[in-house]
Formats: C-alpha cells, structure tokens, sequence
C-alpha cells in the first residue's frame, strides 16, 4: 500500500491546503487560454474550399434584386411551381438554368452528410436576404450552396410533376373530347337509323314485294 501526504494527495485530486496552490489542468486552461482563433465547422469548410471567386460572386449575385422583379434572386429560385401550365414549366426550366449557370463544382451535394445538408438548407431557407447578408463569410457561402443545392433538387421534381400533370390533363381533354364527338356521332348514326326506319315501315307493302 503506498502511503500519500498531503501534498500528493492535493495533487492527484486537485485539493489543497490553506495558503498552498495545486496545479490543475482546469487551473492551467484558465491561466494559459488557447490563442488559436475558433475554427469554422468542418462542414462549412466542406462546402466553400471547393467555391472559386467566379462562384462566390455569383452566389453574392441571388442576394440583390433580381431585374424585373422586385425581390431578390434567390426569393425568384425559390418560387412555388403553380398549376400546371406550359408557362409555369418554363419559367421552372429557367429557374433551373439559372441555377445551372453558377457551374458549381460536382459533388458539393456529396461532400457532407445529407442531414447536416437539409438542415443546413433548411436554416437557410427560413432566413431573410439581409439575415444572409449580414452572416460572416464562409457561413453565408456555405449556407447559400446548401440552400442552392436543395433548390435544384426541388426544382427538377417540379418541373417532373408539372410536366406529368400537363400531359394527364391533355389526354383526359383529349378523352372528354373524343367521348362528346362520339357521343355526337353516335347521336347522328341513330337518328339516321330511325329515319330510315320510320320511311321503310311506311312505305307500301305492294313496295317491298
């Protein structure tokens, strides 16, 4: 059994007598704080290393007002796809292009966990254009690829449904249409079988003979 003073025992569990000072690791971190700065999240760094300046201007680019418009970029990117007209899927196909146009770099949407990637998105998505502004750097890039990235996604499944359901409601006008005109038809056929009818019964019978 080894025996302990109680220097040794201040030491091993951070107790000391009066007017006597133990180090401890904790007393060390309090006395010698880290100089290093904070470092960003690894997923924030995931997501902005691979951005050049080319995408980080045109990522700054969907904050301003968008020409025609009277909200910004990204606000336009993320419209509502609304019912399922020609014109709606265009304006969707070009939102798209748009998107396609900032060329970022492949497998971005790979380079985190895709839950870390949502909610990133999700975050983003709930922000206002001056919030985005006004976040630092590298968390606004960050933010904004992720909120693009899951813009994109959405995007291509729109224009999927929109384009399915305009098909779905030509055939069935196509159907309606087809059904009224043989309706029509089929109107016209027994009004001429009935009149033909109505002649041969009335014709003598001295006729049919």
């Amino acid at each position: 059994m080894v025996n302990l003073d109680a220097g040794d025992h201040g030491r091993l569990f951070g107790v000391h007598q009066a007017g006597t000072h133990v180090p401890t690791r904790a007393g060390r971190e309090l006395r010698h704080p880290s100089k290093d700065p904070p470092r960003e999240p690894l997923f924030r760094q995931a997501l902005t290393a691979p951005l050049g300046d080319f995408h980080r201007r045109a990522l700054k680019g969907l904050l301003a007002i968008r020409e025609g418009t009277k909200g910004s970029g990204l606000i336009w990117l993320r419209q509502p796809p609304g019912p399922p007209k020609p014109k709606h899927v265009l304006a969707h196909l070009e939102r798209l292009k748009t998107i396609r146009d900032l060329a970022l770099p492949d497998g971005l949407e790979h380079a985190i966990h895709q839950n870390r990637l949502l909610k990133l998105a999700r975050e983003g998505g709930q922000m206002t254009v001056q919030h985005l502004r006004d976040l630092e750097p590298i968390r606004r890039f960050a933010t904004l690829v992720a909120v693009i990235l899951d813009t994109r996604a959405t995007l291509i499944d729109e224009i999927i449904d929109l384009h399915d359901r305009f098909m779905g409601s030509l055939f069935s006008k196509a159907k309606r249409n087809h059904a009224d005109r043989f309706q029509q038809s089929g109107k016209a056929i027994n009004d001429k079988v009935r009149l033909y009818v109505l002649a041969h019964r009335s014709r003598p019978r001295s006729e049919e003979h």
